[in-house]
């Protein structure tokens, strides 16, 4: 169920405690391309008192050599962008190459980087930031 609280602001109720915590851990979500951002509320804290400025997205990181794939290398590199919440390794393609992504709390107040030059030892590359459930429009790059 969802009731409006005032203009862009809306309150949903959830059968359960699990589908409002699946829903929660899901996102993010979009509406009518519209990022749409889900906080648990407090019942202590008035409507008017909510932030909306940070969201986490998982974010892959793409263009690393194969064996600097690392948790600690995808930590490293996400923590460039935002705080991050938790890692994931996953096995894609023939060859079974591990890629890494890593879920980011992002502050929306700053242009999105869509990547980062890392620093090897004895070279620079350039690494690919690919957002996950990032609405194709009003994004906005620099």
């Amino acid at each position: 169920m969802c009731d409006i609280l005032g203009l862009g602001l809306f309150s949903f109720t959830f059968e359960s405690a699990a589908e409002k915590n699946r829903i929660l851990s899901l996102g993010p979500w979009s509406f009518s391309s519209n990022l749409l951002i889900l906080k648990q509320c407090d019942l202590d804290t008035p409507d008017h008192s909510y932030v909306f400025t940070h969201c986490d997205f998982w974010v892959h990181i793409l263009g690393l050599p194969r064996d600097r794939i690392t948790i600690q290398s995808i930590i490293d590199i996400a923590a460039t962008i935002g705080r991050v919440q938790e890692v994931k390794m996953e096995s894609k393609g023939f060859g079974q190459a591990n890629v890494g992504k890593a879920r980011v709390h992002l502050d929306l107040s700053k242009p999105l980087r869509f990547g980062t030059i890392v620093n090897l030892e004895n070279k620079k590359i350039w690494v690919d930031f690919k957002f996950e459930r990032l609405s194709h429009t009003g994004a906005y790059v620099q």
